[in-house]
């Protein structure tokens, strides 16, 4: 009993010691691992710090060269590698933004000089005209050479684009160019800026009308040839005339007597082409350009011989001259005196008049009607006016001469 005792004890004791050992080896290996780790982490803190301490270097290094490249920059180099180097130098930088300042300095300055000078020339014109202005005059001479400064802000008022009318010019010039038919053709600016006022700065119908006007020259050459002769000196010429004076508005009026013309004495030929002479001439006329043209058409006395002459062909050709090729506002077309056959001639020209001109197409019962829209100081007698020579001679034979054979690249204002 007492053997088997001691054994347990022993047994005991033996298990006690190796609980004791294992205790000893874990705290030994606990220990290990805490001094194995911190010696990690101060090898990681170490190599962070090398790494901060290169870049920090490096940046160094950088802010040193760029201020040796300043300081070569204000040393200002004699010269500078050709190939190689890499950065816009500060001098030069510096020189071409005193260049840039300077310039726009200068710009300035212009722009300021040509104000004043547009400014200027406006109140000098308005000086010019403004006594015609503050009279209100009734009419303007025909062949006039200023535009009146009240006709020019009506013009400005009605047309914007008239401030900028040098880029609708550009934009023309542009697609001419682009055409093979006239790609070739160094037009004159005043006759193109003729076709875009007429056309309200609308640029396709502004080059319609030019082709048109071009076709002609093809179709019916006689248009740009005048008459070889005076034929102002000639009564039987007489039938067709500008009248002297311009209404208010500055527009022209022509005036066709149609019974005057004999076609036994004056061929149609000559009669196209003084008409077209006629308003291609005073459309060479700012003053014309900007307030369009009054038509009056007076049938007193015709008879059934003028009949034949409203063929289809000819009132057609009229309608295309008139509407589609000549670069004419039209302001009115007044009918007087219309008989039987004057009514004939009427209904057979209707199907050509164009809708936009109907609203402008007057038939009078009475020539005192033409009052409503002409002062009587620019009549004839036989209108109720006060006119009794009333032939523009001198504008006609002088229009003739200057039409000559009209150059293909059109003609220039006559101011």
């Amino acid at each position: 009993m007492i053997i088997c005792t001691q054994k347990f004890r022993m047994k005991r004791l033996l298990q006690g010691f190796v609980v004791l050992f294992l205790l000893f080896i874990l705290n030994l290996l606990w220990i290990y691992s805490k001094c194995f780790n911190s010696t990690l982490q101060s090898d990681k803190g170490d190599e962070w710090e090398q790494m901060e301490k290169h870049k920090w270097a490096k940046g160094e290094e950088n802010r040193r060269t760029n201020i040796e490249m300043i300081t070569n920059d204000i040393e200002e180099n004699e010269n500078y590698p050709q190939g190689d180097i890499r950065h816009v130098l500060t001098s030069i930088r510096r020189k071409r933004k005193d260049e840039l300042r300077q310039r726009y300095e200068d710009n300035q300055k212009h722009v300021k000089k040509l104000k004043e000078r547009i400014q200027v020339k406006k109140i000098q014109e308005d000086e010019k005209t403004i006594s015609n202005d503050i009279e209100e005059n009734e009419t303007y001479p025909i062949d006039i050479r200023y535009i009146p400064s009240s006709i020019r802000r009506k013009q400005e008022n009605e047309q914007d684009q008239a401030y900028d009318d040098q880029k609708y010019l550009n934009k023309l010039k542009e697609r001419l160019q682009d055409s093979e038919s006239t790609q070739n053709i160094e037009f004159e600016d005043d006759f193109l800026r003729l076709f875009i006022t007429s056309n309200d700065y609308k640029i396709d119908l502004a080059i319609s009308k030019i082709q048109n006007f071009l076709n002609l020259r093809i179709d019916h050459y006689y248009f740009f040839h005048n008459l070889s002769f005076d034929f102002t000196q000639s009564p039987a010429y007489r039938f067709l005339t500008i009248l002297p004076h311009r209404r208010k508005d500055g527009s022209v009026t022509v005036l066709f007597e149609i019974a005057k013309w004999d076609p036994d004495k004056v061929p149609l030929l000559h009669l196209k082409q003084i008409m077209f002479m006629m308003y291609i001439q005073a459309l060479r006329n700012p003053v014309t350009q900007a307030s369009g043209l009054n038509i009056i058409y007076d049938f007193a006395d015709i008879g059934f011989r003028y009949v034949k002459f409203g063929t289809p062909q000819n009132l057609f050709l009229l309608h295309h001259v008139a509407f589609e090729a000549m670069p004419a506002k039209y302001v009115g077309y007044h009918l007087v005196n219309v008989n039987v056959i004057g009514n004939i001639l009427v209904a057979l020209a209707r199907p050509f008049i164009p809708k936009f001109i109907e609203n402008i197409f007057y038939i009078h019962s009475s020539v005192k009607e033409l009052h409503k829209f002409f002062p009587t100081s620019m009549l004839p007698v036989q209108y109720g006016g006060n006119l009794t020579d009333y032939y523009a001679t001198d504008w006609i034979k002088n229009a003739n001469q200057q039409h000559g054979n009209f150059p293909l690249r059109g003609q220039n204002n006559i101011f």
